[in-house]
This record gives C-alpha cells, structure tokens and sequence, in this order.
C-alpha cells in the first residue's frame, strides 16, 4: 500500500505525517481489504485546516473530507471517520450480496424424486426412515429461458430434474417429467 502526503499552504511537521500514517495504515487491517493506494490531501485557507483522503482498492474507490478551525489532526481525523463510514456501508453490502447469492444459489432442492406426485409429508417419527432415503446432488446452475431448459432437457438431460436459474425472473426454477411424460416447470409462488 502507498501512501502519499501533499501539502498546500501548510508546514508538515514529522509528528503530523507520522499520525497520518499510523491512522490511515489501521484503515486496511479494520476493514480488511486490499489497498492500493492512498492519497492525503492537507490545505489551509485562513485559519481552517482541510483534510481530503482517497483510499483506492480493487473495486472500490472512497473519498473522505475534513476540516476544522486550527487543527489539522481533527481534519484528518474526521476524514477518516467519514471514510471508514462509507467502506462500512460498503462491508455491508458485500455481506448482503454474498448472503443473497448464497440463499439464491444454494441447493433448495437438493433430491427430488422423478415423480413429483408420489411425495408424502413424513411423520416426525419416521424422519431417520427419511433421511436414509435422501441423496444429496451437486448440480450447477445454469442461467438459462424457460424454452432453453426444456429443449436442454429434450437433447437427452440424463438426470430426470433439471435445476436451472431462470434468466427472464432471475429465481431458481425445477423442469422434471411427470408419469403422464408431460414437463413441468416449478417456479417460485411470487
């Protein structure tokens, strides 16, 4: 990580580029992230201190202001603040995303039989009968229309029950064929 300091209309002492870099270096080990590159801008005009840092990661670029009225340790400090505010809405996000992803994208049917009809709600005490019965499947999960999963399925789909992602709704649909030989789509009830 780089760290450069410029200075306009204002004296660095040592102990104020030491401060910088010792609060701007716990930046990356809080939040955890790869960091490129930060950049401190100092200025003075009249008697107020501005303090202007931009932290640039991989994919994500943020900019904190400060200023404050003679001291240029509470500008730096607030642009800190400000900066660590956003990356911990930008945590946030990430963590909802991935949790999304995840939910989406895991396997919520993980063995369906090849005759949906024949399926009973188990009694509590036969739950360990049941549980012998279960296979789980691996299986990716394709973007894919309604119509390209069924002629997927058409060209000789092995499996019996296609999972598949459906591009027009963005939800996780199941495509199986029923004893009468007719395709099914389940989808979620919106």
């Amino acid at each position: 990580m780089s760290i450069s300091i410029t200075n306009r209309n204002v004296d660095l002492e040592a102990d104020v580029k030491e401060f910088i870099h010792e609060r701007v270096s716990k930046i990356e080990q809080k939040y955890r992230i790869k960091i490129n590159s930060i950049t401190v801008v100092l200025d003075k005009k009249k008697y107020v201190y501005h303090a202007e840092i931009r932290v640039q990661a991989k994919d994500l670029a943020v900019v904190g202001n400060g200023k404050e009225k003679n001291n240029i340790y509470r500008a730096v400090e607030e642009a800190v603040s400000r900066i660590e505010t956003q990356l911990k809405k930008h945590k946030e996000k990430v963590k909802k995303r991935k949790n999304k992803e995840a939910f989406s994208k895991k396997e919520m049917l993980q063995t369906v039989p090849h005759d949906l009809e024949d399926i009973a709600m188990p009694s509590p005490s036969s739950e360990e009968a049941v549980s012998a019965r279960i296979t789980v499947r691996q299986q990716p999960l394709h973007s894919l229309t309604v119509a390209q999963a069924v002629r997927q399925f058409d060209e000789g789909f092995q499996d019996g029950v296609l999972l598949f992602i459906n591009s027009e709704t963005e939800e996780i649909n199941v495509l199986y064929k029923n004893s009468a030989d007719e395709l099914i789509v389940i989808q979620q009830e919106r």
